[in-house]
């Protein structure tokens, strides 16, 4: 399966100006916005996030009737982080923003492809930016659960 993006772990050292915004701001945020295209079948996608010693670790399931879609948004996703990373200026949100200090701050990114989902693992060996991740992993659980419980039922 190819590595999906999902909505809680775009991870890419962002080195583009960005508009500060909402957490999730997937209508504005040129990284979100193909995924923004689907927030009908994001209900129905399982998320799980646990902490770790030193960072995180994440795991999303996503039936099989939505892998096409995911895929597609994926690669959609990608280019536009692509775009980020060669420096042109973007509009995005939150999340995206604080995914790019994260790797600034030496945060190490790891995902595994399984049946039906991925696994993302990210940690660093510095306490302060343990304390980052950990502090970006809390927010975007809290704010995920607010946008799903506003998200409609697919």
């Amino acid at each position: 399966m190819k590595k999906i993006l999902l909505v809680c772990l775009v991870s890419v050292g962002l080195n583009s100006l960005a508009t500060a915004g909402d957490w999730f701001d997937m209508e504005k945020c040129e990284i979100c916005k193909p995924m923004a295209e689907h927030m009908h079948m994001m209900g129905d996608v399982k998320w799980e996030t646990h902490m770790l010693p030193n960072g995180f670790l994440s795991i999303s399931v996503i039936p099989p009737e939505h892998k096409e879609m995911m895929d597609k948004a994926h690669d959609e996703m990608e280019a536009q982080i692509k775009r980020a990373m060669n420096g042109e200026e973007m509009e995005l949100c939150g999340h995206c923003q604080s995914w790019g200090k994260l790797m600034d701050a030496g945060a190490h990114r790891e995902e595994l492809d399984t049946v039906g989902g991925m696994i993302t693992i990210v940690t660093a060996d510095d306490a302060e930016a343990v304390k980052k991740i950990q502090a970006h992993a809390q927010k975007s659980m809290d704010e995920f659960k607010k946008m799903m419980q506003a998200a409609p039922a697919s």
